[in-house]
């Protein structure tokens, strides 16, 4: 691919240039509205992004393999944030330009030096081994979970939930690269906030999030309480909706209170609306917002929120110090979160669930089960199989597609 004509160039082509040259990008794709979860007033998604319906936002960050840590201060940008923020801090990206639509005008890109760097080496030995666990192995450690937290369930401050996860490795579709594979996702997935971001040093990697973790307009912020997690129905006709198991309600609670807790120690009021179900490609989430009125930034608010029992457990610092201690592998991105912030630190901040990382000849995919004590190990490893099967049947042939997910 050349770019050094005249013209226009599509995002497309512009990513991978930037790729091969190891120039910081990021594609960003809200909810489509209709996709959202209604709640009593019949907000379905941010008021200040009313006006748009599905945008794609693109960023170019030539300066990203400076590492700059995200502060109080920064304003329209991108913050990547890993599972583990005790080992590395979140990392903002500054763009050299943004823009919406599929078309960059050359003269954008004529007058910067970074256009003209040259092509970074990709290797196969760039992917690391991991650890995948085998079903056995996934449910052996799920059931040393179990025994831990009906242990803990006689003592005061123990572990109460666990969200173990996985690895799996798939190969790169034929013919489809990261941005086209992107662009796959906003396609099926219109209820998801879809990214593609590649930093110099935290590589290549696609998510699909049903999650905000905070959201800002003006002054008011909204977190949401998501946990359970079951498939969605097949047809959207049943009279009355599936009661939920009692396992999936307490692990939502958890989420819940964990949230009203924090708002409340940051000194809000906070708003809760109804549960209702969020549905997220194959799957369907117990679902509730949580909104208040506040001065905080993004940046307080999510330093204050992460890691949720969602994606770590509860007690949250407790379950954080064991999955460091005994998963098999790193999470890196994911279980961290990412978004936009615009001039006036407003944006959308998501959990990184549903994601892959792409390395040079094959693509690793990340996929978690909230276990409680009364948890089933086999159960909880077809949830991770259902989780994975959102991002893991668009990498499958057309023939394949309607088939059940791979099993490590």
């Amino acid at each position: 691919m050349s770019v050094e004509t005249s013209g226009t160039v599509s995002a497309e082509a512009l990513f991978d240039y930037c790729y091969n040259r190891g120039i910081g990008w990021v594609s960003s794709r809200r909810p489509h509205r209709s996709g959202v979860a209604k709640d009593d007033s019949g907000r379905m998604d941010h008021p200040s992004f009313a006006s748009h319906l599905d945008p794609t936002q693109h960023l170019v960050d030539p300066t990203a393999h400076h590492n700059r840590v995200w502060t109080l201060q920064d304003r329209n940008g991108f913050v990547v944030a890993p599972f583990d923020l005790k080992k590395q801090a979140a990392l903002w990206m500054e763009p050299a330009f943004a823009w919406t639509g599929n078309q960059v005008p050359l003269s954008l890109l004529e007058a910067e030096s970074w256009y003209k760097q040259p092509l970074r080496e990709s290797k196969a030995s760039d992917c690391p081994q991991k650890h995948h666990q085998s079903q056995d192995e996934f449910c052996q450690h799920v059931e040393d979970i179990i025994a831990r937290l009906k242990k803990g369930s006689l003592e005061s401050h123990e572990l109460s939930k666990v969200v173990w996860s996985r690895t799996l490795e798939a190969q790169q579709p034929e013919d489809l690269g990261p941005y086209p594979f992107f662009e796959h996702i906003c396609q099926a997935y219109p209820e998801v906030h879809a990214v593609l971001c590649y930093h110099p040093s935290m590589g290549l990697w696609i998510g699909a999030s049903p999650e905000i973790l905070i959201e800002r307009q003006k002054d008011r912020v909204y977190s949401m309480a998501l946990a359970g997690t079951r498939p969605r129905p097949v047809l959207d006709t049943e009279e009355e909706p599936r009661p939920w198991r009692p396992k999936e309600i307490l692990e939502q609670g958890l989420v819940l209170r964990y949230l009203q807790h924090r708002f409340l120690g940051l000194g809000l009021e906070p708003e809760t609306g109804p549960t209702n179900n969020l549905q997220s490609g194959p799957v369907e989430h117990l679902h509730t917002e949580v909104h208040a009125s506040t001065s905080l930034t993004c940046y307080q608010m999510a330093l204050a929120l992460h890691p949720s029992p969602a994606i770590a457990g509860e007690p949250s610092e407790q379950a954080l110090d064991y999955l460091l201690l005994n998963e098999p592998h790193q999470r890196e991105l994911y279980g961290g979160f990412w978004g936009f912030l615009d001039a006036e630190g407003c944006g959308r901040l998501s959990v990184n669930l549903r994601c892959l990382r792409w390395y040079p000849d094959r693509v690793v995919l990340y996929a978690g089960a909230g276990i409680l004590a009364d948890s089933d190990p086999e159960a909880e490893w077809q949830e991770t199989c259902r989780k994975a099967s959102t991002l893991l049947n668009l990498l499958k042939s057309e023939e394949d597609i309607n088939q059940p997910p791979l099993r490590s």
